[in-house]
């Protein structure tokens, strides 16, 4: 996620905020700044009001290629605003007595032998779900989110791993997904089901969300349209990204698909103490906790300012007014999930881009907010502040084609020919690096479902590779004797086999 691109994009526009002009109604506010932002990707969007969707409005494409519009029956990837569903789930499970939010992570896994310094006895799921564990497992993330491979034997070992933050100890917020990801191995060994069916049973099901699953499968089997992955960043920015979504890289902490509709069935239950219409679909004393500020720490993204964490919940604020909320960011995906208490309203909005949808979804929501306040002179600076941003979007594609440029020129530093790189390397918890070289003496990685071309570094024997689409990370290998023994990715050590 690129919390400061508006930022970014309005500096190096270097031009004047004082143009007066009439601020449009919310629809053609959206429609400017499709136009104004050249975007072709879709968006929907979604304003609550009370117990009922007050505006809604698809823009774009889910498919670019076929041509294919956004409508009200497409999916859209949610990454991490997933958090706060499994949260609610948490919730119910405990108040069903069926998981203990209150048992130790030592008491849950007997069998491993944790670091000492995690302080496993004193670690609760109350400690997991609200970023306060002092966990830190990169590999966990790299597993569920990325590679797409994990078994729970795997996943067990990747836990015996982890280590203490010294950043953020035991009590201290730090987001991450950890937490969420230890949570549904618990579900799966305490309950003996998968985290998605208890996502079904507990929150989709009461919630009447008919159009959400924890599985891409679902959406196949059903023919439903999932929009696809697309970046601004990338070389063919309306061209799908490769890395979409699979069933083994949906997880507890980023793993649903669903439409902007029933989305916002779930800021409805907010709103109204877990009714919908004239039905309780979940005890109103749970939404009254998942909504309380249990984990303090201060930040920003974008225009919204962040106080600490509730249950599955970031409590923030727009301007003067409170607004909880969670978003969502993945390579090729933005979503956006929010409600002010005090004015009875929520947003949703949904993307199927990364780069320009984290500026424009920011823009759109405040907008939202002020149209339902009936804030006219809020509207009419948003509408300047977006018209300025945007005439800087064309310098931040050239900076990007300069870059890659610039990355292309580096000279290959590597100490033998390509070809004796060639071959696979394995660690016993994060799976095979397969590298190969094809006949034009291109290098090539793949690790499970990410997959990359090379590029030169700026080091011996090392390399550039973006696995993951717009993230470069760098392939050290460990040569001796003139060949080619391990190569280190991601501070993890694969040992070559073949």
């Amino acid at each position: 996620m690129h919390p400061s691109l508006a930022a970014v994009l309005l500096l190096n526009s270097g031009l004047s905020m004082a143009e007066q002009a009439t601020a449009p109604d919310l629809s053609t506010f959206i429609d400017e700044v499709v136009v104004a932002f050249e975007i072709s990707t879709g968006t929907a969007v979604r304003v609550i009001e009370g117990n009922e969707v007050t505006f809604s409005k698809n823009t774009g494409m889910a498919n670019i290629a076929e041509g294919l519009k956004v409508d009200d029956e497409t999916l859209f990837y949610i990454a991490s605003a997933t958090k706060p569903f499994t949260a609610l789930a948490a919730l119910r499970l405990h108040d069903k007595g069926r998981l203990d939010l209150d048992r130790s992570l030592a008491a849950y896994f007997p069998e491993i032998e944790f670091d000492a310094s995690l302080n496993a006895e004193s670690i609760t799921v109350r400690h997991l779900l609200t970023h306060t564990s002092g966990i830190e497992s990169d590999g966990m993330v790299l597993a569920t989110a990325y590679s797409g491979i994990h078994t729970p034997e795997i996943l067990a070992g990747i836990l015996a791993e982890a280590t203490a933050s010294e950043d953020a100890p035991l009590g201290t917020f730090s987001y991450g997904n950890e937490g969420y990801n230890i949570f549904s191995m618990i579900i799966d060994r305490e309950l003996g089901e998968p985290w998605q069916s208890v996502l079904d049973k507990e929150v989709f099901e009461p919630l009447g969300m008919t159009r959400t699953s924890a599985q891409m499968s679902d959406a196949a089997e059903n023919e439903w349209t999932v929009a696809l992955p697309y970046s601004f960043l990338s070389p063919t920015p309306d061209q799908p990204l490769y890395l979409e979504k699979q069933n083994n890289t949906l997880h507890a902490a980023g793993g649903m698909i669903a439409t902007a509709d029933d989305l916002a069935r779930m800021i409805i239950v907010q709103l109204n103490a877990g009714r919908f219409g004239d039905q309780s679909t979940v005890k109103a004393q749970l939404i009254d906790y998942s909504q309380q500020m249990l984990a303090t720490g201060e930040s920003s993204y974008d225009r919204f300012a962040r106080h600490g964490y509730g249950f599955g919940w970031v409590m923030g604020s727009l301007g003067d007014d409170p607004l909880i909320h969670h978003f969502g960011g993945f390579v090729g995906t933005h979503a956006h999930l929010s409600f002010m208490p005090a004015h009875n309203v929520g947003v949703v909005i949904l993307n199927n881009e990364d780069i320009l949808a984290s500026c424009t979804t920011g823009l759109i929501a405040a907008y939202a907010y002020a149209d339902a306040k009936d804030d006219q002179e809020q509207m009419l600076s948003l509408y300047q502040e977006m018209k300025k941003t945007a005439e800087a979007v064309p310098q931040l594609r050239q900076r990007v084609v300069q870059q890659a440029e610039q990355l292309n020129a580096r000279p290959w530093l590597l100490t033998l020919p390509k070809s004796s790189y060639a071959g696979t390397y394995s660690h016993p918890l994060y799976g095979d690096m397969v590298v190969s070289v094809s006949a034009d003496d291109t290098i090539h990685l793949a690790l499970g479902n990410l997959r990359g071309t090379a590029a030169a570094f700026t080091e011996q024997d090392a390399l550039r590779v973006e696995l993951i689409p717009g993230r470069g990370q760098l392939v050290f290998f460990n040569v001796e004797s003139g060949a080619v023994k391990a190569l280190r990715y991601d501070g993890q050590h694969f040992e070559r086999k073949l």
